[in-house]
């Protein structure tokens, strides 16, 4: 089974995968503009219910996933009791894929509004923003990678046709199906032009923004 971190409301939630169930959080891993490299550690695991499984004192993030791992298999998997039918393993593949659909889309859309008008509607300016937004959450909790609690190992976060891959290839791939999707008769040449300027774009975004101790997978 794999475990791998996601941002809900602004908090880091350890999920497992296959179920989609969320098992626990962390804490101790707020952002301290004078020492921003704390945003990748944490002090204690915390299950979904609240019991303390772990103390790890500024241990780097990606062990949280290790110390669920851990906890689950000790105690009988007793989180896994919240599963809801019909999970989907990959949820957060296919909501990266919206997401970046929608962000090529809103570009492409800000570009007819400067040509026409010489500038962009304060609609678009911030539907770009915020859906950058969220898809800066999803690129951060990636580079952690997911937890193997088969082979105890941390692999990429993402899954495409049972090969692993990190943030953008994931990208590219689940953005590229979403927008032949929804625009079967435009060029696919255009589509990935669209995509490659959005990962390009976010990339500098997480290069300024996310602590160098953060990266710890290679994207």
């Amino acid at each position: 089974m794999r475990y791998r971190l996601e941002v809900m409301d602004c908090e880091p939630v350890i999920r497992n995968v296959e179920t989609d169930v969320a098992l626990g959080t962390v804490v101790g891993s707020g952002y301290d503009a004078k020492d921003p490299d704390l945003k990748a550690n944490f002090d204690a695991v915390l299950t979904w219910d609240g019991e303390v499984c772990d103390v790890f004192p500024r241990q780097p993030l990606e062990h949280a996933l290790c110390a669920i791992a851990c906890h689950e298999a000790r105690n009988g998997y007793p989180g896994f009791g919240n599963c809801v039918p019909g999970p989907n393993p990959a949820r957060i593949e296919y909501t990266l894929g919206n997401l970046m659909a929608d962000t090529a889309s809103t570009l492409a859309r800000g570009v007819v509004e400067w040509c026409r008008g010489g500038a962009l509607r304060k609609e678009t300016r911030d539907k770009f923003a915020d859906l950058i937004v969220e898809i800066f959450k999803i690129r951060w909790a990636s580079s952690f990678g997911s937890f193997n609690a088969e082979t105890r190992r941390y692999e990429p976060y993402f899954v495409w046709s049972n090969q692993r891959m990190t943030f953008d290839a994931a990208a590219r791939c689940y953005g590229m199906h979403e927008l032949s999707v929804r625009f079967p008769d435009v060029d696919e040449a255009v589509l990935q032009e669209l995509l490659s300027y959005v990962i390009k774009l976010l990339k500098q975004v997480t290069d300024h923004e996310m602590p160098v101790g953060a990266r710890r997978v290679k994207q």
